[in-house]
């Protein structure tokens, strides 16, 4: 009996490999096929010729059997005596795999009936020889075949590309981390245990442009899973891994329905920032991985339909509309005109986009392996015309439809449900910390307009795109200058970080003025500078939030002064507080950004590593001594004095 190679993937014929099919084979010099319509095998040649004139001439002189003259040389002798030794060996390898095949016997019938016994035990032993060899390759192949049939998705280990790309269902990617393992499938199969998933990402995980954010796909996914599977979706609108990355604790203590939610364990955490900007992704997922060391991680990465196509007769992109100075919402509405006048065969991808845009970063791809990370990635069609009547996408073309949550929530199903994926990277939870770390004290006013523990002065709370975006809004019309009192709860100084709207190059918002004064020194004041530009230039064109180091905030209470020091198209919009003692003690580089190789080399640097000289002063001990004055900022100008400076 032959086996069966089933495809895993659902609606896919079974693939069937015989052992008596696709043969043609020369092996010691004989050709063996097999005619499909007697069932019989037919010696054709003998292609060795050395040893057919032999056998040849042997028999023509005996009748029977080999020359066993005297005359002959010892040298033939051994020569014989050794091709009979080699021929007896196959025979006896091949005795227990006679039963694989009827046509065996019937074979050995018809070579031991020759005319000539010398020839016919010489063809028997090489006959024997060449079915082992046969039944070896046909065995590999089956093996190779059932290897290469995994999943119609991408399996691509470590997070590689692959040139074989699943066009309906999308794919994953695995890295497998070297440590104890325990298999996906068998994890969360238990119907008596509750699953817990964290969504994190963008306005996309958040559900933005759909009829209800039950569409989105997490929530269709816990569908799929089960009762027993919860979720719980904190993703936020226009807002990178970055933001994410600084407020991850306050995000789940602000999120979870309830106080016993909040110490709850996730078994599976979805991350989903390709759209948005991925700076920050190592920081958060070592904080996630540092809290939650269990978690399956799933990266999902999406793409654009708008950002990456092009008309195939004018080459013009709809993308170019975001550069021409239009407000967003107009903007908006002049691609989704542009996408309902041009039929969908018009339409041809961008190479060079479509390469930036669904490629994941290499950085990113390391931190997501240095967690034993999966890489889910959104299906990209040969032609964008099969994505248009698959109605893949929203009216924007940017945001995905019901239909496109339908595929990512599928593939991801397909991820987590499948037993031949990697494994689980598993730890005693005796030794493991379970912890935040330093933690981090997050206060955003972006969804709700609303603060505890935070009162302003001046400018004013203002939604700026509906539904639910809030922001203060300072300058212009708004007052020329606004105050945010907040309370810092640790017991050590804390960096200070201001989250803002940013977009346009140059950008629409204005320049502006920091100040940080606190209760117990209110004679000492940290002065920044900061222009709200975007430092990330794939995401200018975007209306995002981002956040600007500017200072630091002693334990109690604080203020924050604001005020834009150029006039600006628009009055700047301040979403939130962050201050985040882990991101320092996690990343020495994350005040001041990583150096250069020359920066580090000049200052006798290691990056990410504790044998540091010992000169240099570690970030999370300048957090204690912060009134000697912070550090140079990232993307910040600092008014100090050079004493400060140098401290």
């Amino acid at each position: 009996p032959t086996p069966n190679i089933q495809h895993p993937t659902p609606n896919t014929r079974p693939q069937t490999t015989s052992i008596t099919s696709h043969l043609q084979l020369c092996c010691y010099g004989v050709v063996a096929t097999k005619n499909l319509t007697t069932k019989r095998w037919t010696i054709i040649s003998m292609i060795n010729e050395s040893i057919r004139s032999k056998s040849i001439r042997s028999s023509r002189k005996t009748g029977t059997g080999y020359n066993r003259s005297r005359k002959k040389t010892n040298q033939d002798s051994n020569s014989k005596s050794s091709m009979k030794k080699d021929l007896h060996s196959n025979s006896r390898h091949l005795k227990k795999s006679r039963s694989l095949d009827p046509t065996f016997d019937e074979l050995s019938q018809e070579v031991k009936g020759t005319k000539h016994g010398a020839r016919r035990e010489q063809i028997r032993q090489m006959t024997l020889g060449c079915l082992a060899v046969m039944f070896l390759m046909m065995v590999s192949k089956i093996m190779k075949g059932a290897t290469s049939t995994q999943s119609s998705h991408e399996l691509l280990l470590r997070g590689q590309s692959s040139e074989k790309s699943n066009y309906q269902k999308g794919g994953y990617s695995n890295a497998v981390s070297s440590i104890e393992t325990n298999t996906f499938g068998d994890t969360f199969n238990d119907p008596n245990r509750e699953y817990r998933i964290l969504s994190l990402g963008g306005s996309t995980t958040w559900g933005a442009r759909l009829d209800s954010r039950e569409e989105a796909y997490p929530i269709i996914l816990v569908k799929k899973l089960g009762a027993n599977w919860k979720i719980t979706n904190l993703a936020v609108r226009a807002t990178g891994a970055f933001y994410a990355s600084q407020c991850i604790e306050s995000m789940i203590r602000e999120g979870s329905d309830n106080l016993e939610d909040i110490d709850k364990d996730f078994d599976v955490i979805l991350l989903e920032y390709s759209l948005n900007g991925l700076d920050g992704t190592p920081l958060l997922l070592q904080r996630l991985r540092k809290r939650y060391p269990n978690a399956m991680v799933v990266y999902v990465h999406l793409w654009s339909l708008r950002m990456i196509v092009q008309n195939a007769k004018t080459k013009e992109m709809p993308r170019s509309i975001l550069t021409q100075g239009h407000k967003f919402t107009e903007a908006d509405q002049m691609m989704q005109k542009i996408f309902e006048e041009t039929p969908p065969e018009d339409w041809e991808w961008s190479q060079n986009m479509v390469a930036d845009s669904t490629q994941v970063s290499m950085d990113a791809l390391d931190a997501i392996n240095s967690v034993s990370g999966y890489v889910y990635r959104f299906p990209l069609p040969n032609k964008p015309s099969e994505a248009l009547h698959g109605d893949w996408f929203g009216p924007d073309h940017h945001h995905l439809s019901k239909n496109g949550h339908e595929v990512v929530a599928n593939g991801i199903h397909e991820l987590l449900k499948t037993s031949e994926t990697a494994a689980l990277p598993m730890t005693s939870s005796d030794s493991v910390e379970r912890s935040w770390g330093k933690g981090d004290q997050c206060t955003s006013w972006y969804e709700t307009g609303e603060a505890p523990n935070v009162k302003f002065e001046g400018g004013r709370m203002k939604m700026f795109v509906a539904p639910d975006k809030w922001a203060l809004h300072v300058g212009q019309r708004f007052g020329t200058s606004s105050k945010i009192e907040f309370t810092n709860f640790s017991d050590k100084a804390q960096p200070v970080e201001v989250a803002m709207m940013a977009w346009g190059e140059p950008s629409v918002y204005p320049k502006t003025r920091f100040k940080i004064v606190s209760a117990i020194k209110p004679t000492e004041a940290q002065i920044t500078d900061v222009d709200p530009l975007n430092p990330d230039v794939s995401q200018r064109i975007y209306h995002v939030l981002r956040t600007v180091h500017v200072g630091f905030a002693e334990p109690g209470k604080n203020v924050l002064d604001i005020e834009p020091i150029e006039s600006s198209e628009r009055a700047l919009r301040v979403t939130g507080i962050v201050m985040c003692g882990a991101c320092v003690e996690i990343d020495r580089f994350y005040l001041t950004g990583e150096p250069t190789m020359e920066q580090a080399e000049s200052q006798n640097l290691v990056p990410h590593d504790s044998s540091a000289t010992s000169n240099q002063v570690p970030i999370a001990d300048m957090i204690e001594a912060a009134h000697d004055g912070p550090l140079i900022k990232r993307g910040a100008d600092t008014h100090q004095s050079p004493e400060q400076r140098g401290q």
